[in-house]
């Protein structure tokens, strides 16, 4: 996963606006995303950056069932950021998937 310096600019202009963020990178199988980013709750993010490595040789529609599962699941206020870079590397049915879930700082006791 490529992370050039305005992608560090963007991460960071997140994490001093919202403070805290959670995810996970990992190669897998297109058939397993939707079961992998059910383990997530979306409920409080604020912003949710996804970077996708795809197969040269890939569905679109696949990366638009992907999309939009994440849409029916977040609040209409949250900003989705998707970025996606093609790897030669990868198998027809593989990416390698990103998603930083950013949220706001938890304020201890007042």
């Amino acid at each position: 996963m490529r992370l050039d310096n305005s992608s560090v600019y963007d991460y960071k202009i997140l994490l001093d606006n919202f403070g805290e963020f959670r995810g996970f990178k990992e190669l897998i199988k297109l058939d397993e995303i939707i079961d992998r980013i059910d383990r997530f709750n979306f409920a409080n993010a604020k912003s949710i950056v996804l970077e996708l490595d795809l197969p040269t040789k890939i569905d679109l529609s696949k990366i638009d069932v992907i999309v939009e599962h994440i849409n029916k699941n977040i609040c209409k206020s949250t900003e989705l950021m998707i970025t996606p870079h093609l790897d030669d590397s990868l198998k027809e049915d593989e990416m390698i998937f990103q998603v930083l879930i950013v949220e706001n700082k938890i304020k201890q006791g007042v």
